[in-house]
């Protein structure tokens, strides 16, 4: 059937075939990862009371402002492998995604001392203008998500490389096993246990790393298994060239995360973490347009 539909499209080249094959399955995962963080929302808020779950969404808020902290790199690697992928030079990859790799780790490392430093100090019940009580859950639970996230942030340059080598549907495949396991496990532990905004936060952290790091350690050994990190690859002179081209990348990200990450603050700031519900949940609907 579907060779049939590429005589009937008038697509002959392998390459292209591969481009459409990949574009109609993105299709397919971003519609169901639409309807999986719709079916999140009565989930969660049904484990979570209002004013928690607005707490959980300004902590995803707040933490996704360090997004910009990757510098670019994961863009600059897709673009760098790329070029070395199109002159065949295998060793010049690796030493792109090595370079890449462990200057995302030394990063992601600093990030995490800084914040262990930090986090003691700063009271998170104030930041997100929340009762008092539950300041200590809080600042556990900020440990969690961002050490989750730091991780994340290495783990991610995976989705650089599949879209690189004309993969660009695995991103998207990604993103619909993380919300269909986040249903399912959320899904869990509103039949199995009280209202916790600590587990939640826990469970809902380690689903995305549990997966990115499955795909990685799987194209890795097998696929990729020539290109896989090491820091014998790492090389100075490939991290400023991945990072030459990826800052023009980071004031993109810089501006996106200041758009979009900002409202919910101010919200909580000017009301309270339950009034962030309605304006999501609004959001989410509108954001459809956006993704079409």
């Amino acid at each position: 059937m579907k060779e049939r539909l590429f005589d009937k499209l008038g697509i002959t080249s392998d390459r292209t075939k591969d481009i459409t094959k990949h574009i109609s399955l993105s299709f397919v995962y971003k519609a169901g990862s639409i309807l999986g963080n719709f079916l999140l929302v009565p989930l969660t808020i049904g484990y979570l009371d209002t004013n928690n779950y607005g707490v959980w969404l300004l902590i995803t808020s707040f933490v996704g402002w360090f997004t910009f902290f990757d510098i670019g790199l994961g863009h600059g690697l897709r673009n760098k492998f790329t070029e070395a992928k199109a002159t065949d030079d295998n060793h010049l990859i690796r030493s792109y995604v090595s370079s890449a790799y462990f200057s995302m780790g030394f990063i992601s490392l600093g990030l995490i001392a800084l914040f262990l430093i930090a986090n003691p100090f700063i009271n998170w019940s104030s930041v997100f203008n929340t009762t008092g009580s539950i300041n200590r859950e809080l600042t556990v639970l900020m440990l969690i998500v961002f050490v989750c996230f730091c991780t994340q942030l290495v783990l991610k340059l995976i989705t650089s490389i599949y879209t690189a080598d004309l993969q660009p549907s695995k991103q998207d495949l990604i993103n619909f096993l993380t919300q269909m396991l986040s249903v399912a496990l959320i899904f869990i532990i509103t039949q199995t246990s009280e209202s916790s905004l600590l587990l939640f936060g826990i469970v809902f952290s380690l689903i995305p790393v549990s997966i990115l790091l499955g795909f990685s350690l799987l194209s890795f050994s097998t696929k990729y298994k020539e290109y896989r990190p090491s820091f014998k690859f790492f090389d100075k002179k490939h991290v400023s060239e991945v990072f030459g081209l990826g800052i023009k990348f980071f004031v993109i990200q810089v501006s996106g995360v200041v758009i979009y990450s900002t409202d919910n603050m101010i919200i909580t700031q000017l009301f309270s973490p339950a009034e962030v519900v309605p304006y999501n949940i609004a959001f989410k609907y509108f954001s459809i347009i956006t993704i079409g």
